[in-house]
């Protein structure tokens, strides 16, 4: 086997044009490579404080649920109260 046709070179008649044509394609390549990370690293920041602010509404609709339960335990609890005050009344006064 010929040592000559096993190694690869680079043949003068290969004109320059193509040359600086495919390094612009390389740089090209890079260039739009990196631009598409940095629009993905925005998405996933802007998907991260989505959904941070959708917790915070989530535990803002909890807090208000718990409150309007609150409220009605505490009327309950009021109705019982006068309840057991008027019986505690009723058998007292006899």
């Amino acid at each position: 086997m010929n040592d000559d046709a096993s190694h690869w070179t680079l043949d003068r008649r290969v004109p320059l044009a193509l040359l600086l044509a495919l390094l612009g394609q390389c740089v090209v390549a890079v260039w739009w490579a990196r631009g598409f990370v940095s629009e993905q690293e925005s998405h996933e920041k802007r998907l991260t404080a989505l959904e941070q602010s959708r917790e915070r509404e989530r535990v803002g609709e909890r807090l208000a649920t718990l409150e309007s339960e609150m409220r009605n335990a505490a009327t309950v609890l009021q109705r019982i109260d006068d309840r057991t005050e008027r019986l505690v009344l009723s058998k007292g006064g006899r």
